[in-house]
């Protein structure tokens, strides 16, 4: 890629000699004007102090023009710029590298703040002066000659206006497209971070704020999707419900705060034991669900057991966990309603035997009901007649778990 800085102003623009000729075409710049210009010369030349002194001695009467040169030093090295823009009027050759120059002056009174009104203000200055000199300069040539060099300079000097204001009017386009740049590259910083506070905003409405897990909403949307999946692709999916046995005696004798802290920890642990696919919940107040996609109920029971080791190496202690288990798929499948359903009163039958004794519980819904029931890619067993009770494994030690088919 090409950059600016390796480009020429006139490259820049792409005025090429074609578009000189044509453009001194315009302003009837002829070779019978370049002599008659190049006849003046020496005198001019000769001239340049007074030119230069008288003309900068009134551009600094005016306030805003003293206020933009500025300072000493700009203003000298403005009168050298002056001295040789001058010296090039009078040389008769209006070519490439003439155009370029005054391309460069138009660039320079634009960065300065130097406004058209005041450009055209100073090129008139300029020429009248120039005119003076010329008609006091002693010469053999007739009055005709004169005009002649003072019509020749007068075009001259459109020819470089309407140069120098073709570099205004590019500078101010550039201006205007860089803005423009910078405006949507800021509209799309904007629009990213209303997207990404959206999707923040998306994730909180989706999350339980005292635990982070998922609410009980955003469950089953994504339970939803998950069961027609499975549908789909002929795989279970095994629910588990969990109540905390002994919550309310530690909300009102410890306070809720520190119920609040337990109920964070223990959604700790139940996403620390989580597999990436699996969809935890908060269900509402000291219920959770876990969602187990490709998981029978089998796999639920590991979890479970792990989960009540976890609760002993967390010192969790002051609540117990009853949990329900229900499997749906991969052959026939039941909605998410009754899944939750076949869950919640398996958890019921755990939360019963801990009046007898305080331990980790869990048992599993083995109906598969016909109800609502939604059929896989695979052939039906058919509805089953009934609840299929299975043998319960015996009480372990540490931690105390029980398992029995409802």
């Amino acid at each position: 890629m090409t950059l600016l800085t390796d480009q020429t102003l006139i490259e820049q623009m792409k005025i090429n000699e074609r578009e000189i000729d044509l453009r001194k075409e315009l302003f009837d710049i002829t070779l019978d004007d370049e002599a008659a210009l190049r006849s003046y010369r020496d005198s001019v030349v000769g001239a340049l102090d007074q030119i230069v002194g008288e003309f900068y001695s009134e551009q600094v009467q005016n306030s805003e023009i003293a206020l933009i040169i500025g300072d000493a030093e700009t203003l000298r090295r403005l009168q050298g710029m002056m001295r040789r823009y001058v010296g090039e009027l009078f040389q008769g050759r209006y070519d490439v590298d003439y155009v370029n120059n005054r391309l460069r002056i138009g660039k320079i009174h634009h960065r300065l703040g130097v406004t058209p009104k005041l450009y055209l203000s100073a090129i008139k200055l300029l020429h009248d002066i120039l005119k003076r000199v010329i008609d006091e300069t002693p010469s053999t040539s007739s009055d005709a000659v004169k005009n002649r060099c003072k019509d020749a300079l007068h075009k001259v000097l459109q020819f470089d206006t309407h140069l120098v204001f073709d570099t205004y009017i590019r500078n101010l386009v550039v201006e205007v497209e860089a803005s423009r740049t910078e405006l949507e590259r800021h509209a799309a910083h904007l629009e990213a971070k209303v997207a990404e506070r959206t999707r923040q905003l998306e994730e909180l409405a989706r999350r339980d704020s005292l635990t982070g897990l998922l609410n009980q909403r955003a469950f089953f949307e994504e339970v939803e999707r998950s069961l027609s999946a499975a549908v789909r692709y002929v795989y279970p999916v095994t629910l588990i419900y969990v109540d905390l046995n002994g919550f309310k005696a530690v909300n009102d004798f410890e306070g809720h705060r520190a119920g609040d802290a337990l109920l964070a920890q223990v959604g700790s642990v139940l996403q620390e034991t989580a597999r990436d696919t699996d969809l935890i919940c908060r269900y509402g107040g000291d219920e959770f669900c876990i969602a187990l996609p490709h998981a029978t109920s089998a796999d639920a029971e590991r979890r479970c057991r792990r989960l009540a080791e976890d609760f002993g190496k967390r010192g969790i202690d002051r609540v117990t966990m009853s949990m329900g288990i229900a499997q749906t798929g991969p052959e026939e499948f039941v909605t998410l309603e009754t899944l939750l359903q076949m869950a919640d009163a398996a958890m019921y039958e755990a939360k019963k035997s801990t009046t007898t004794s305080r331990g980790h519980r869990v048992r599993v819904n083995r109906k598969v009901r016909g109800l609502d029931r939604r059929k896989s890619g695979q052939p039906g067993r058919g509805e089953a007649a009934g609840p299929k009770p299975v043998p319960a494994p015996e009480d372990a030690d540490h931690p105390r778990l029980a398992a029995k088919a409802v």
